[in-house]
Formats: structure tokens, sequence, C-alpha cells
């Protein structure tokens, strides 16, 4: 017999990964921008629904210790993964619990932060209500929550390119099999031709492309699920506020941002969020197309204060993976994601070439100001709110133990050094770095009780080789201070 508590996720077990955009860190700093008083990151209650098997919480437990972390699914055996996972990392501020979002248990208490990535669009809508309400209901007064959905217009597109797998497929159950032949479909439709005129192949083929490189798991829940719909941005928000909570940002700042737009339309824009945030991020998503959205949300009632001063910008700390180069209008900085900012003002430079040399590690922008007269500190701070609404620089209250160079024995998490031969382990900062190679073997080995010279002897490297590699993990965030 079947077991009746099992999902589709035990049947196509799905590989939870982390998620940068959810870091409490990131929401913490975000909602402390606009003037919300959002809990610490590393003191807060944090609530993931949906959890899988622990892939996002373990790494923000062990980089945000003095937090308590929940995951809930109703998996089973996600939930079953997701314990021996954090028992094997070494995390003991998080649990995980097989339960239901619309009747979570009154002992689980209240939470600073909530995230629900992979769900809203995914469920049907009496538990899309269910979710905002456990939002309004369990939300500390200042708390910030993140969910994910897919996006319209854009959401058109992928959404006619999941409609033909589902036809493609229906009457197949054997996942294995419905997995296979909706690959067979793509690989069709990657052939067809596009006709002189027509722009049909070029619409769909880049979805096609996504598609096509998606693991098993992820094809058969979002592509192949039976629910999966998209929202007009305006509509979601409409949503939330029927269950009393309104929107704060997206949580990739960025993603707001006009900066890379033609001026003329950038002005446009800009004026009408002056008088409608709502509609300038609505038309926002007409001109880019936008088909997947990550947006905070809050309560309703909470303070907001969208004006940025040199006050509300004293208290964080700069950072960013950049790289320089010398322009005509001065000196640009790019972002590790190819964010770009060009300046010619002097204290600009010299605070962003602080901050690119401190990096994993963030500089107070105290720091940075230090010396300033007010006029240049606000303008600096003006430079710096811009470079971060561009995405060139990340803020943050809260530093995590991260080390910014080799010491005599070195040390990762158990988490990264139990993932090292992944491909792909996730750093203290929440964000995934890829690694093979030597530079797994020497994450593998760095448990803190060797020196590096003990290390090199182990995997047989020489001792440049194995301090080269090291010097590359901790400038990518992965040992621990």
């Amino acid at each position: 017999m079947n077991d009746p508590s099992s999902t589709s996720y035990d049947t196509v077990p799905y590989v939870s990964t982390a998620r940068t955009s959810t870091s409490p860190v990131r929401m913490e700093a975000t909602g402390r921008l606009l003037g919300l008083a959002a809990a610490g990151a590393n003191a807060a209650r944090v609530l993931e629904v949906g959890c899988g098997d622990g892939g996002n919480v373990i790494p923000m437990a062990l980089a945000l210790p003095g937090s308590a972390f929940l995951g809930i699914d109703l998996a089973p055996t996600a939930i079953a993964k997701a314990r021996a996972a954090a028992a094997a990392a070494g995390v003991s501020n998080a649990r995980f619990e097989m339960a239901d979002l619309a009747a979570l248990p009154g002992e689980f208490g209240g939470f600073d932060y909530v995230i629900a990535h992979g769900v809203y669009s995914w469920v049907p809508a009496p538990v899309r209500a269910a979710l905002l309400e456990l939002v309004r209901e369990r939300m500390a007064p200042a708390g910030i929550a993140f969910v994910s959905y897919n996006a319209l217009p854009g959401g058109h597109f992928r959404g006619a390119l999941r409609t033909m797998m589902r036809r493609h497929t229906a009457a197949i159950a054997d996942p294995a099999e419905k997995i296979r032949q909706a690959r067979a479909l793509l690989a069709m439709l990657q052939l067809a031709p596009d006709a002189a005129g027509e722009g049909y192949r070029s619409l769909l083929q880049s979805e096609i492309g996504v598609a096509a490189r998606s693991s098993d798991h992820l094809l058969y829940h979002d592509d192949l699920a039976e629910v999966n719909e998209a929202f007009y941005f305006a509509d979601f928000v409409a949503e939330a506020a029927a269950h009393g909570l309104a929107f704060l940002a997206e949580a990739n700042f960025a993603d707001m941002s006009l900066d890379a737009l033609p001026e003329p339309l950038a002005r446009t824009l800009g004026a009408l969020g002056e008088r409608d945030l709502i509609a300038r991020e609505q038309y926002l998503d007409y001109v880019r197309c936008r088909g997947f959205r990550q947006t905070l949300l809050c309560h309703a009632e909470a303070p907001i204060d969208r004006a940025i001063s040199l006050e509300r910008m004293r208290p964080f700390r700069v950072a960013g993976l950049l790289s320089r180069a010398e322009v005509a209008a001065g000196v640009e900085y790019r972002s590790a994601a190819g964010a770009v900012l060009a300046t010619g003002d002097p204290a600009t430079i010299a605070a962003l070439d602080r901050v690119a040399a401190a990096h994993p590690a963030s500089v107070p922008f105290s720091e940075l100001a230090t010396g300033m007269d007010e006029a240049t500190a606000e303008t600096l701070a003006e430079a710096v709110y811009r470079a971060f609404a561009a995405g060139v620089v990340g803020l943050r209250l809260f530093e995590p133990a991260v080390a910014t160079r080799v010491s005599e024995r070195p040390r990762a998490s158990a988490r990264a050094r139990l993932l090292a031969g992944s491909g792909r382990v996730v750093n203290l900062l929440h964000e995934g770095v890829a690694v093979d190679g030597d530079a797994a073997r020497v994450l593998a080995a760095l448990d803190g009780t060797r020196t590096l010279a003990e290390v090199a002897r182990a995997l047989g490297m020489t001792l440049d080789a194995v301090l080269a590699e090291a010097e590359d993990l901790a400038r990518h965030g992965l040992l621990t201070a």
C-alpha cells in the first residue's frame, strides 16, 4: 500500500539549495534601511515553510548561531534527510518538523523572519491564503517575510512551454518516464525553425533552454507540477494586503533599480514611483518581462520610511567582491554578478577600494566616513546607497565569523567539508560557491586540527599549492575565523 503521508516530493525527492536572497542578514539590512526595526539576524527566530531537506536552513543556522531556525515540510522523507544532515553538520540551533502551514502548532510560537521559497505559485488558492495568514498571525510586529513566486508577464512564456509538456506527458504515471518524455519534447522543440518575420521560436527558445538544463527534480516539481501559477505583481500585493501585509522591497534590492534603463524610461518610471511605488514596480515588470519575483512583506501597519539619509546609513557595514577598472568617468567597479558602478568622486573611490580589499569581510560605513565633514559624508552615503541599489555592494549589520586570511590551522564549516565533493558548497555569507578538483580536496581537509603542511602531506600536494587553494577558499568566504 502507498503511505498516506507521502507526497510527490517523497516520490521524486527535491534537492534544496541555499538561496542567498533568503538570508536573515540581508532581510535585516533591507528592513533597517527602510526604517523598520527588524530583529538582529543573529538573534532571531526564523521559520522556513517548505524547507525540504534543509539545504537552505542548515548553512544559515551554522552562520547565525545566535538565531533559532524551524523548517517545516509535508514530505516525511525530506524532514528525515534534513534532520540527518543537520546532525552531520553539528547544527544545534535548527529543528525540522513535518507540519502543515495551515495548521502550524501553537507551541512553535512566533517568528521574526518567515521564508517561503518555491511555495506560493505551486499550491492551490486556499493554501496560498493560508500562507499569507500564517505570516500575518505568526510574524513579529517588525518581522519580514520572504515569498517567491512566478510573475507575469514573463510567466506567460514559461506557462506556454509548461502546458505543452503537461499535455505531452498527461497519460504517463511513472515519474521517471514522465521526465524522460518531457525532455524528449524539449529536444524536439529546440529544433523548431524560426520563420522570417516570426518571433515564436526566439520567444520560447530561452525558456526551452532553461527547462532543458533543469535537474530532473526541478523539471518534475516545477514544469510538470499540477499547480504552477504566475501572478501580476500588483495582484500579489493586493492579495497580501487583504491579509494585513504590505510590500517592503524585493529581496534582491537591485531588482528595483532603474539604472540600466534608457534615461527617458527611467525618468518616467521614477516619476511614477514617487506617486505610486506598486504601480512603478508593475510597469517595471512589463518593461523587463519579469517571470519571477522574490518579494519581502511586512505588516501593513509597520512604519516604513523610504527616505535614505546619512544617519540611516551610519550603522551599516559595506561589503563586496569587486573588480576595478580605470574608465573615462573615473573608476568602474563591477560585482561578481556583473553589476556596474562608475564614479569619479575621490571619496567614493577610496571607500570602494577599501571595501574591495576587505572582502569577504565588510567595512563599517563609519570607518569609510572617518575624518569627513558632514557634507562629504552625506555624499558618500548617497554613493554607497546608489552602489547598493545597483547591486554592486551589499549592506549588513551582522558580521559572520568569516576568515579574511588563512590561519595556522584553517577550518571550514562541517557542512562545506561534507559537501566539498558535490561541486558546489555554501559559504558563511550564504552564497553558493563552485569548488572542484584540488580546491574541493583541500576544502574537505580543512577541519581546524591540521596545519597546511600536514594537509599537504595527507593530500600528496605541495605546501604552496595547498596554501594557494586555501587563500582562494578564504577569498570566497569559506573559512571560519
